[in-house]
């Protein structure tokens, strides 16, 4: 059944409908009663039957009444069948703008955000038709989600999820392979791992206003955040170690060495602005780990990590990774003299 503008509809999956205001290839947006455009899939309306035959009755004069219920009904069906075909989606003469998001979006208005539904969509912010692969991810197992292909300025929902289902998994690996049905621009295929701890979508500042939907969500640029992982990679393979040697008579021992992990010491402010608070603790924690392992090789004796006070995230994680991966290593806490509460001595060797 086509659907077209002025049509009054019901949703498949929602109570309740209105009046198609606009369509956009296969979106249409329709008026309820609150005075909102509802943006949704044509596959999710009906036709509203009860408007309609309503419609056509006032269209009659008293004596015309007698008109039987079959009668009624075939005009509808005479009717649908003179509709005009649904607008197609205006396909670009030139892509060049490749902005996908990934969207959790607050669908319930519950106090406790562990209690609220999130609704997930794949976002089309680009002028690019976008072929994609969205599954649950759990170390290297994937669940598949939705697949499919997704018009320019268009968005799809992917699932309503509650945070505890959310959490069950690491996160969502998403592809996506950009194209044009006529020129575009070359862009490489995007495949991206969001993982739930590094992104810490229980954090209800992280959900806000935005120019996408009416109620407050965590949007997610997935170029970008593609970018800052490789950066993220490629600092990893590249922090330099900062050291603080004695010299022996006979070789050199490193006594101590100190590690600043704050973030401005690591990357720079450009780099920085991208990041967000979950790759900014995974930064930090890649180059603990990486000092660690080379004060161990290098015979170190003692390294002091400098994490700051902060919310203690950071301090805390560190603690956990030394009683999880290093439990035959002593640590404690760096004189307050010199570094006040905001450091961490690891004993490597007597």
């Amino acid at each position: 059944m086509n659907i077209k503008v002025g049509d009054r509809v019901k949703f498949l999956n929602d109570p309740g409908g209105g009046k198609v205001v606009k369509i956009v290839g296969n979106q249409a947006y329709v008026l309820i009663e609150d005075g909102f455009e509802v943006p949704t899939l044509l596959s999710n309306l009906i036709k509203d039957r009860d408007q309609s035959y309503e419609e056509i009755s006032n269209d009659f004069d008293d004596d015309d009444f007698s008109m039987t219920q079959h009668q009624a009904s075939q005009i509808l069906v005479n009717e649908t069948e003179n509709e005009s075909e649904t607008e197609a989606v205006v396909v670009p003469e030139f892509s060049n703008k490749f902005k996908p998001l990934l969207a959790l979006v607050l669908s319930e208005k519950e106090k406790h955000l562990r209690e609220q539904k999130i609704d997930v969509y794949l976002v089309n912010d680009g002028n690019y038709f976008l072929t994609y692969v969205i599954a649950f991810s759990v170390l290297q197992k994937h669940t598949l989600i939705e697949k499919g292909e997704l018009e320019p300025e268009m968005l799809v929902k992917v699932g309503t999820f509650s945070i505890d289902q959310l959490l069950e998994n690491q996160g969502l690996s998403i592809s996506i392979i950009p194209y044009n049905k006529k020129a575009y621009q070359f862009r490489n295929p995007l495949h991206v791992l969001l993982d739930w701890e590094t992104l810490n979508v229980t954090n209800i500042q992280a959900y806000v206003d935005n120019e996408y939907f009416d109620d407050r969500a965590y949007i997610i640029d997935l170029v970008e955040f593609e970018t800052a992982e490789m950066q993220r990679e490629k600092l990893t393979t590249t922090l330099p170690r900062t050291e603080i040697t004695k010299k022996d008579t006979k070789k050199q021992i490193i006594e101590l060495e100190e590690v600043d992990l704050h973030i401005d010491k690591l990357v720079s402010a450009e780099e920085l602005e991208h990041m967000t608070a979950g790759q900014i603790l995974e930064a930090q924690l890649a180059r603990f780990t990486i000092a660690l392992e080379g004060a161990i090789k290098a015979g170190t004796k003692r390294i002091v990590f400098i994490h700051g006070v902060g919310n203690g995230k950071l301090r805390y994680e560190i603690q956990k990774t030394l009683n999880r991966k290093y439990p035959h290593l002593t640590y404690q806490d760096a004189s307050f003299a010199e570094y006040g509460y905001g450091a961490t001595m690891v004993i490597l060797r007597k």
